[in-house]
């Protein structure tokens, strides 16, 4: 496994980058969203909620929650393999959208890693932690 998570109720996500193509399909799918969100870069609280509303229709989308399944079912949730039959059970479900958050950014993070680093293309924009900050804030409200 590539990064392990200890979710909020104490169980673990174990993480496996998905395949190459999921990934690129994935990035495909939420770059067509970021671009029917209106937004001003140059003013913070627009951003945050633009990123909020992203966020959002990532949790709820139906065909990113299918890309979702597929980046899935390579990790593990408190050691099993996850399943679409994973969250049925009403002790699992409550770490859904947790699991789904965190399988969604790892498998995006791998991608733009690179470009918010002392050197990267848009290190300006913030940084690669005050970007992951952001994004872990609004989940855990």
């Amino acid at each position: 496994m590539d990064k392990e998570k200890i979710l909020k109720s104490g169980k673990k996500l174990s993480f496996q980058y998905a395949e190459f193509e999921c990934q690129l399909d994935l990035l495909a799918l939420l770059s067509n969203e970021v671009n029917e969100i209106k937004v001003d870069l140059n003013d913070q609280e627009t951003l945050g909620i633009a990123l909020a509303k992203l966020i959002a229709k990532a949790m709820t989308d139906k065909e990113i929650t299918n890309i979702f399944w597929r980046c899935a079912n390579v990790c593990l949730y408190d050691g099993n393999r996850i399943t679409q039959t994973t969250f049925s059970d009403i002790t699992n479900r409550k770490d859904y959208l947790e699991v789904k958050y965190w399988i969604l950014y790892y498998n995006l993070e791998i991608f733009f890693s690179s470009l918010f680093g002392e050197s990267g293309a848009l290190k300006n924009l913030g940084g690669e932690e005050s970007i992951a900050n952001l994004m872990q804030s609004l989940v855990q409200k």
